[in-house]
């Protein structure tokens, strides 16, 4: 769902069984780390417990492993300080098949 609507399907949601998922990063992956780790911070902060995001293409595409590597981690590191999930979305249609498998 769109980040802006987190804290009322929260609301709507609470005690309920369905969890609330949001995405970062959405929809091109070319947002920086920390801006994509503070999405996650707030997304949580409004109640998500799910997030899903966007990898930086661009990075993978110019082979920037490390850069690549901090955006997914800069997430997944605030994620689960807020017992939250991650979903990596790579985007594979934009990928060739050694750039899935890396």
């Amino acid at each position: 769902m769109n980040p802006a609507h987190v804290k009322l399907c929260a609301q709507l949601l609470k005690g309920s069984d369905v969890d609330v998922c949001t995405v970062v990063g959405f929809p091109l992956g070319a947002t920086p780390a920390a801006v994509k780790a503070y999405e996650t911070q707030q997304a949580i902060r409004d109640g998500a417990t799910e997030i899903d995001m966007v990898i930086n293409v661009g990075a993978l595409k110019s082979q920037d492993y490390k850069a690549l590597f901090e955006d997914i981690g800069s997430v997944v590191r605030t994620a689960h300080a807020g017992n939250a999930l991650v979903k990596v979305i790579i985007e594979a249609a934009l990928l060739n098949d050694e750039e899935k498998v890396i």
